[in-house]
């Protein structure tokens, strides 16, 4: 949202500061790519046959599963915590 309205003031930029701009949206673009390919990973591996075959066993956990649970909220909190770092 910045970034937009950064742009159309874009007139009152020096070409110091457009360069600036530039530069950060390049980097705020290859970011939000990265974090859209971490969480395409993190959807797979929910998908992958142990997390699907432990959602089917609701109420039955034992304790790989369980561990295999808490890697995936891990990556999924850290995930979170680099898209709101991002945001600023």
């Amino acid at each position: 949202m910045i970034l937009c309205m950064a742009e159309t003031s874009a007139g009152d930029l020096n070409s110091d500061q457009a360069r600036q701009l530039d530069r950060l949206k390049l980097e705020t673009w290859r970011r939000e790519r990265e974090l859209s390919e971490t969480i395409a990973k993190i959807q797979e591996s929910v998908a992958a046959p142990p997390i699907l075959e432990t959602g089917r066993k609701v109420g039955r956990l034992m304790d790989g599963e369980i561990s295999t649970l808490e890697v995936l909220k891990v990556a999924m909190l850290r995930l979170t915590e680099s898209a709101d770092g991002l945001r600023g």
